[in-house]
C-alpha cells in the first residue's frame, strides 16, 4: 500500500526523485527467503523418508542460488567500470554484452525459483 500511495503521489506531483529497486535484487530476497522457508519445513519433518535426498538438493540449489548471486556482484562492479568507460569512450557494443548477460542471470533465478517449487511441493507430498 505505501509503495502505491508514494507512486500516486509521484504522479501528481507531490514526490519527486523515486528511486526504485531493480528486479534483479527482489527476486534475489524473494528466492532467499524461499530457501530459507524450504529448510525449515524440510528440518520439521526429519521423518520423511527423502529427507536426505530432499535437503542435499536443496543444498545444491542454494549453492547454485549463491554462485548466481556472487555472479551478478561481479557483473555489477563490471558494469559500473563499464559505464565509467562508456561515458569516457561512448561504446554501446559494451552496453548490450552487459545487459545480455544481466538478462541471462534473471532467468537462471527464475528457473532456479521455479526448481525451488518443485523442491518445496515435494516436501508436502
Amino acid at each position: 500500500m505505501n509503495k502505491w500511495f508514494i507512486a500516486f503521489c509521484s504522479s501528481i506531483g507531490l514526490a519527486g526523485e523515486l528511486k526504485r529497486t531493480p528486479q534483479f535484487k527482489i527476486q534475489r530476497a524473494r528466492l532467499n527467503m524461499e530457501f530459507k522457508r524450504a529448510r525449515q519445513r524440510l528440518e520439521q519433518d526429519e521423518s520423511n523418508p527423502r529427507f536426505k535426498e530432499l535437503l542435499e538438493t536443496l543444498e545444491k540449489e542454494y549453492a547454485q542460488f549463491l554462485a548466481t548471486i556472487k555472479e551478478w556482484q561481479t557483473l555489477q562492479m563490471e558494469r559500473v567500470q563499464q559505464g565509467k568507460q562508456m561515458v569516457a569512450e561512448g561504446k554501446q557494443k559494451l552496453a548490450d554484452r552487459l545487459e545480455a548477460n544481466y538478462c541471462e542471470l534473471e532467468l537462471s533465478l527464475r528457473a532456479q525459483r521455479k526448481r525451488l517449487a518443485l523442491i518445496t511441493a515435494q516436501l508436502h507430498v
